[in-house]
């Protein structure tokens, strides 16, 4: 990232980025958000889940061997209020998005 003065102002040149692709709330859905400490993740092929927080640290992360063991019940509720990332892996894809806890 490139970051240009121009007088007072800034501006900002992304040079690269992540190649994280945004899946349809047909295909994953977590409700509810926000959320008091348990929400749900409903969709298919779901690999691993992994939740970030605004330091981008990792503070949950589950691997499901198979399309069996993935259990859509995921509790936050140990975890300070905020706003935290979760990152949910497909056999296709990859989707990241803003999760509240309050």
């Amino acid at each position: 990232i490139l970051l240009e003065e121009i007088s007072e102002e800034f501006r900002l040149y992304v040079i690269s980025t992540v190649d994280i692709e945004k899946i349809t709330n047909d295909e994953i859905i977590i409700s509810p958000n926000p959320t008091n400490g348990f929400f749900a993740v409903n969709g298919n092929d779901v690999q691993s889940i992994e939740i970030l927080n605004i330091n981008g640290e990792t503070v949950f992360k589950k691997t499901y061997q198979n399309k069996s063991s993935f259990n859509n019940e995921i509790d936050i509720s140990n975890l300070s209020n905020g706003i935290y990332f979760i990152r949910i892996n497909t056999t296709s894809t990859s989707v990241v998005e803003k999760i509240i806890k309050y």
